[in-house]
């Protein structure tokens, strides 16, 4: 019975809906935070260029502090070797000009050190040594422009940080090439993405775990009558035509016992409503033994109950006499008192050829059971 119920408990649209909701919140988490990271990784990169350039002025400043009574001349030759050596990471160098934009230091293009640089243009035509020199002017700050990376032959899109030395009259810069920027922070992102992708696929599983299992115990307690512990009448409208398709599919025959309890009246009457309730709850734990794996059994409503039997009509009539034989042997414990009951049966099948609807059977075997009750009660009739 539980894996027939299972079989067609209406979890799995839940569970794709919980899914589809929590991986959409993810992702769109996820797509803000890769987009927040990429630029501040961006910033990042600026930032560490401006960093370098403005740590190389400081070793600059120290330097002529340390050297004050050193020859001029002497101090700043040993500052130009320092930095045409001084490298940071990612290959980054620095270079030196003068106010008037003679090149004084470049360690990777010496050709034009001691030459004005001021007509040099990038290839779009950008004169970027004088925007450099305005910019030092003012304080400092980024620069844009195309240039060769060092050994190639492609222009390639570069930013560049520049700071006056004012005391001798120099401009420092120093910059990175913008895809060198985009792959380094690419990088980054990817690797962070593949994170937090491992982190989204591993939530999304345990959400579904924990989903299904709560959704599953939430629909059952939908779908079970409290009292007799049995399928209750709304869970029958719900799976009638899945239970006929599957009959259909499986060329089997389906059979249904619509059955009361005799007199029930006369119990409550006697004993009150409470003693009733006992005897509707254990009559239930009879009820739900003798269902098999694949059958349903439900409370209809009152004292009825449906029983719907994976068999033909012989089978099922077998089977009903044995419920009705066991559940009069059965004694029903008041707690005031112990008493017998017994239940009229009928019974109605759908061969595997036939069409008829869960509802239809319902109705056949109700008949048949009233059939039983106007035969004196306690016994089985099936629908002809």
């Amino acid at each position: 019975m539980l894996s027939f119920q299972t079989k067609y408990s209406d979890t799995l649209p839940a569970l794709v809906a919980i899914s589809i909701t929590g991986l959409t919140s993810m992702v769109c988490v996820i797509a803000l935070a890769v987009y927040q990271l990429d630029s501040l990784l961006k910033k990042e990169r600026y930032a560490t260029v401006k960093s370098q350039v403005m740590t190389a002025k400081q070793l600059v400043h120290i330097t002529m502090q340390h050297s004050l009574h050193s020859d001029p001349a002497d101090i700043k030759s040993e500052v130009l070797n320092m930095l045409d050596k001084l490298r940071y990471p990612d290959d980054g160098y620095f270079w030196i000009l003068d106010k008037q934009g003679i090149m004084l230091m470049h360690p990777f293009s010496k050709g034009i050190v001691g030459s004005s640089t001021l007509d040099l243009q990038d290839i779009d035509g950008k004169l970027f040594v004088h925007d450099m020199l305005v910019t030092a002017e003012s304080g400092g700050g980024f620069v844009t422009y195309s240039w060769l990376k060092p050994g190639g032959k492609t222009h390639f899109s570069k930013i560049a940080y520049v700071t006056p030395i004012d005391e001798w009259g120099w401009v420092l810069g120093s910059g990175s090439y913008i895809d060198d920027l985009q792959s380094a922070t690419e990088s980054e992102v990817y690797r962070n993405s593949a994170v937090s992708l491992m982190l989204l696929a591993i939530n999304v599983l345990v959400l579904l775990l924990v989903s299904r299992k709560f959704i599953n115990r939430f629909h059952f307690c939908a779908i079970k009558d409290e009292l007799s512990g049995l399928l209750n009448r709304r869970y029958l409208n719900e799976i009638s035509a899945k239970v006929m398709a599957n009959a259909q599919t499986n060329n089997r025959s389906i059979s249904l016992l619509f059955f009361d309890i005799d007199l029930f009246k006369s119990i409550n009457d006697k004993y009150g409503h409470h003693a009733g309730d006992l005897v509707l709850s254990q009559l239930g734990s009879i009820v739900k033994e003798f269902t098999r794996m694949n059958d349903l059994s439900f409370r209809y409503g009152g004292e009825e109950f449906v029983l719907i039997y994976e068999g033909d009509v012989h089978e099922a009539e077998r089977f009903a006499n044995d419920l009705r034989q066991y559940i009069e042997k059965s004694a029903f414990d008041l707690g005031i008192a112990q008493i017998q009951l017994t239940v009229s049966i009928g019974v109605a099948t759908n061969q595997s050829h036939e069409t008829h609807s869960i509802k239809d059977l319902i109705f056949r075997a109700d008949a048949a059971m009233y059939q039983a009750k106007a035969a004196g009660r306690n016994c089985i009739r099936v629908y002809s």
